[in-house]
């Protein structure tokens, strides 16, 4: 994904997720300077965020995965502040846990992950942003953004704490997983899940899971305005398309 926030026709940075939960930021020279100042030749790649796990490891059982592109807003316009707003899901695995029978589909590891949709903010011109470490106003590397130290948790943080984290995860339901790109049209993100059903022994009928639409600020996933809930229930359930702008 690349931002052209001055539609000039030349990108700035761009942004690359992998199935490792990892969010990347492609630049010029150096990891604060823009594509466009150096030859393709010249150009870095930095991980701006380890999500996989909580601790930003890769340790953990049931890990995290992005399979699908960041929506990415500059705000206020112009000032080189970004969010990242994507989340974790396996959309190649939405079949629910059941046994390891040959025959039944059978993913306790996708089934068992606990998936969150993310709101990464990166200040790409700012080199302590991140820092590896700061010595008298000195900031040298980078660390990446981790959800247990970088991101609040949505209506668990404070006040204090939110304002002072680079970025927010909304937690899902249990074994939701979000399983389309988002889009944010006058300051709402759009983004759609799907919730497998663990298939009932000697069962006739079919059930493809739930699907659900959130609709939320990209900037504190709040609801929409006179509203209470952050999501709807799609009738028919199954895999929902990617929610698509419309000028």
């Amino acid at each position: 994904m690349v931002p052209d926030r001055n539609n000039n026709n030349y990108a700035k940075w761009i942004y690359a997720v992998d199935l490792g939960g990892n969010v990347y930021r492609i630049s010029g020279a150096t990891a604060n300077q823009p594509i466009g100042t150096s030859a393709p030749s010249s150009w870095t790649i930095t991980r701006i965020a380890s999500l996989m796990c909580d601790d930003g490891s890769a340790t953990c059982t049931n890990k995290r995965k992005f399979m699908m592109m960041p929506d990415i807003v500059e705000t206020p316009a112009n000032t080189g502040v970004y969010y990242l707003l994507l989340g974790s899901g396996d959309r190649e695995k939405p079949l629910g846990e059941k046994t390891a029978t040959p025959g039944n589909q059978y993913w306790p590891n996708a089934y068992a992950t606990t998936n969150y949709f993310f709101a990464i903010k990166d200040v790409p011109l700012d080199s302590c942003w991140s820092p590896a470490s700061n010595v008298s106003g000195s900031c040298t590397g980078h660390v990446p953004l981790t959800v247990d130290s970088s991101l609040a948790e949505i209506d668990v943080a404070t006040p204090t704490q939110f304002a002072a984290a680079k970025g927010w995860y909304l937690p899902l339901n249990p074994h939701e997983q979000v399983v389309t790109t988002a889009v944010t049209v006058f300051g709402m993100t759009t983004f759609s899940t799907h919730t497998p059903t663990v298939p009932v022994a000697n069962s006739c009928g079919s059930d493809i899971g739930t699907a659900r639409v959130y609709s939320v600020r990209y900037d504190n996933a709040s609801p929409r305005l006179g509203r209470t809930d952050r999501s709807a229930i799609i009738r028919g359930g199954g895999l929902p398309p990617s929610p698509v702008a419309v000028w």
